[in-house]
């Protein structure tokens, strides 16, 4: 005999083949696709090649070289490349204008700039003369000079003292007798502390020299601050002193007029800034003009990309046949060599399309077969069949049976049936306990019995040596 569990295990063995076998075709036709994708991609860049071979650029000479069935098409590609050509050299003459107009305005500006310069420079010097010959301008510049170098070696002076200061102050600050006191405010009002602790405190303060060294460390604390306001104060003594020398300076302009040359350059230069101000924008719009114009010439000129487009469009419509007669009519091999690559590609390509529809067609019964499989499955669980007391006749050819359901031989009824036909449930040994004794239980004797030496049984339970049960249950030696 055969069991189920057997059986279904064979079954899961070919599910699983039919599973691996579906997941091969998968992995194949992914593959297969894959290269035809690359064939493809090849495929496109050798007629993006072939175009180019024939239109390598979009001018008016290639244009009446091009094939009679595209020259049209082409031709309206050439005539926007044209007329776009013309716009931006419009466009670049038409910033030239602007630009022109800037710049002639700018020179116009500088050159009334020149002239108040030659102006303001001869009143200047007549100015310069009365200066001179002014006692309180030359008392006041006297002042302002002395001011300067005392301000110039003050600071000169408080930048070297600052660096000595740093050096000094560091080594009070590390020294911890010094700094103890000091952080108890030793000297100072604040300061309070027991009998013991100041006298040591004294002691320490005699031992670290702290009232004359602490009147060092004060001053160099406060010694930059003194010099950082004496700073200020001989700085405000200046701009005084140049207050006083610009009161005069600008009485001496006006009286030679000096001041509305001043005013009437300080407009102009104001209206040359705004005069500039369109040039940046200018130079932009150029530059982005320029660039689209020499695109037209280059491999980016998309009037030519369009132009290639349509070309190659026309080329993919023509049997290899026709391209081999129009590549053989040309001087150059290259675009013979092309288009017996074109033809190699295209046969690499079918060949890929015709494995890719066999591999789909074996899938497709793979994973018919798989859905069969599946509900077999299904179905010998739901009876059971898969059980340990499922049992099987041992000549049951189940590998037969499931071939030929699968190839479509056996109906799906008549396998089924076959299968419910030869099948059976083995009857479970059951436990039968006291059952088994048969005649010899109390059952069956009707109250007699068999006894032994020390004990009887008298239609019921169970009574030790001595005892005496009459239909009764359990009792000990002392009972009765």
């Amino acid at each position: 005999m055969q069991t189920g569990r057997e059986l279904y295990t064979n079954l899961q063995e070919k599910r699983r083949t039919l599973e691996q076998s579906e997941n091969n075709y998968s992995r194949r036709l992914y593959q297969c696709e894959a290269d035809i994708e690359k064939f493809k991609n090849e495929r496109e860049e050798l007629f993006e090649k072939l175009a180019r071979i024939y239109l390598p650029s979009l001018t008016a000479q290639t244009l009446a070289k091009t094939f009679q069935e595209v020259q049209s098409s082409v031709a309206v590609c050439f005539q926007r490349k044209q007329q776009r050509r013309k716009e931006l050299e419009a466009g670049i003459e038409k910033n030239r204008l602007a630009r022109e107009a800037v710049q002639n305005k700018v020179a116009q500006l500088d050159r009334e700039l020149e002239e108040l310069a030659k102006k303001r420079a001869d009143l200047e010097g007549l100015l310069t003369q009365q200066l001179s010959n002014n006692q309180e301008y030359m008392r006041w510049k006297e002042l302002g000079d002395q001011a300067c170098r005392s301000i110039s070696v003050m600071r000169s002076r408080a930048e070297t003292f600052n660096k000595d200061a740093q050096a000094k102050l560091l080594a009070f600050q590390t020294e911890p007798l010094f700094t103890y006191l000091v952080k108890k405010d030793y000297s100072g009002r604040s300061y309070r502390s027991f009998p013991f602790i100041r006298f040591f405190d004294n002691w320490v303060a005699s031992k670290v020299n702290f009232n004359e060294n602490k009147r060092n460390y004060d001053k160099l604390q406060a010694l930059p601050g003194f010099i950082e306001t004496e700073l200020k104060n001989r700085q405000e003594e200046l701009d005084n002193i140049i207050s006083a020398m610009r009161a005069i300076e600008n009485s001496g302009a006006a009286a030679v007029g000096l001041k509305p040359i001043l005013e009437k350059e300080t407009a102009l230069l104001a209206s040359r800034k705004a005069a500039l101000e369109p040039l940046p924008p200018l130079d932009k719009e150029l530059a982005e003009l320029r660039e689209d114009l020499e695109a037209l010439d280059t491999e980016k000129d998309s009037f030519h990309l369009d132009a290639l487009s349509k070309l190659k469009q026309f080329l993919k419509c023509e049997s290899y046949q026709d391209l081999k007669k129009r590549a053989l009519a040309t001087p150059s091999p290259e675009d013979e060599a092309i288009v017996q690559e074109l033809e190699k590609l295209e046969q690499q390509i079918d060949r890929c399309r015709d494995d890719a529809t066999n591999l789909k067609q074996a899938q497709h019964e793979v994973a018919s077969q798989l859905q069969q499989m599946n509900r077999v499955d299904d179905w010998f669980r739901a009876n059971q069949f898969n059980t340990y007391n499922s049992r099987f006749p041992s000549n049951f050819n189940f590998s037969d049976m499931i071939a030929g359901y699968l190839i479509g031989s056996v109906a799906e009824d008549v396998f089924f049936h076959s299968i419910a036909q030869n099948h059976q449930f083995e009857a479970p040994a059951h436990f039968r306990g006291s059952d088994s004794f048969g005649s010899f239980s109390s059952g069956s004797s009707g109250g007699g019995g068999s006894s032994s030496d020390n004990s009887s049984f008298s239609g019921g339970g169970f009574s030790s040596s001595d005892s005496i049960s009459s239909g009764g249950g359990f009792s000990t030696t002392d009972s009765f």
